[in-house]
């Protein structure tokens, strides 16, 4: 496992491997299983190379800004964030409500963090928004985005697409 402390440690340390090309499902978690994920870190020291949100702007800019057309309820605290963001998307839902719900870590599947209506993003919509973003990926300079931000720009490029009325985001 990686322990390294800095995004460019990590880089350095966990370098990437030859750049996947994405066609399936299995491609595109391999494709992701490359990028930098600091959930499967022991430690990681809290800096401006580890969070800096400046690569997760510069995505969101190449895919549209997709966040600023969506309402959205972020939830943030200590204890009960996925189980508070899951009972709010349900009764969103009850209400008639189109409902996109972004969750982590997932605990069987990778496609149980994004879920509209309670159902997960299916493989092949998974597939093609990967397809999509991986070039934008590779194209920036220095620095690319996280696992983390990899996916949470997914999800909201995800619930862009499909219009849900609102979004419940958990903070990771």
């Amino acid at each position: 496992m990686v322990t390294s402390t800095s995004s460019k440690a990590c880089r350095k340390a966990n370098p990437r491997k030859k750049t996947v090309k994405v066609r399936t499902y299995d491609s595109a978690l391999r494709y992701l299983s490359n990028q930098t994920n600091y959930e499967q870190m022991r430690r990681v020291k809290y800096n401006a190379d580890t969070f800096d949100l400046d690569r997760m702007r510069t995505l969101l800019k190449k895919l549209g800004n997709p966040h600023k057309d969506i309402l959205a309820v972020h939830i943030a605290g200590t204890k009960g964030k996925g189980s508070t963001a899951t009972m709010l998307a349900a009764m969103l839902g009850a209400c008639g409500h189109k409902v996109g719900l972004y969750t982590s870590p997932h605990i069987c599947d990778l496609r149980e963090r994004i879920r509209i209506n309670g159902t997960m993003i299916t493989q092949s919509a998974l597939t093609k928004l990967i397809v999509k973003i991986q070039p934008l990926i590779e194209a920036m300079p220095d620095t690319k985005p996280t696992f983390f931000e990899i996916f949470t720009a997914l999800a909201l490029k995800h619930f862009h697409d499909e219009k849900v009325d609102i979004a419940v985001i958990e903070t990771g």
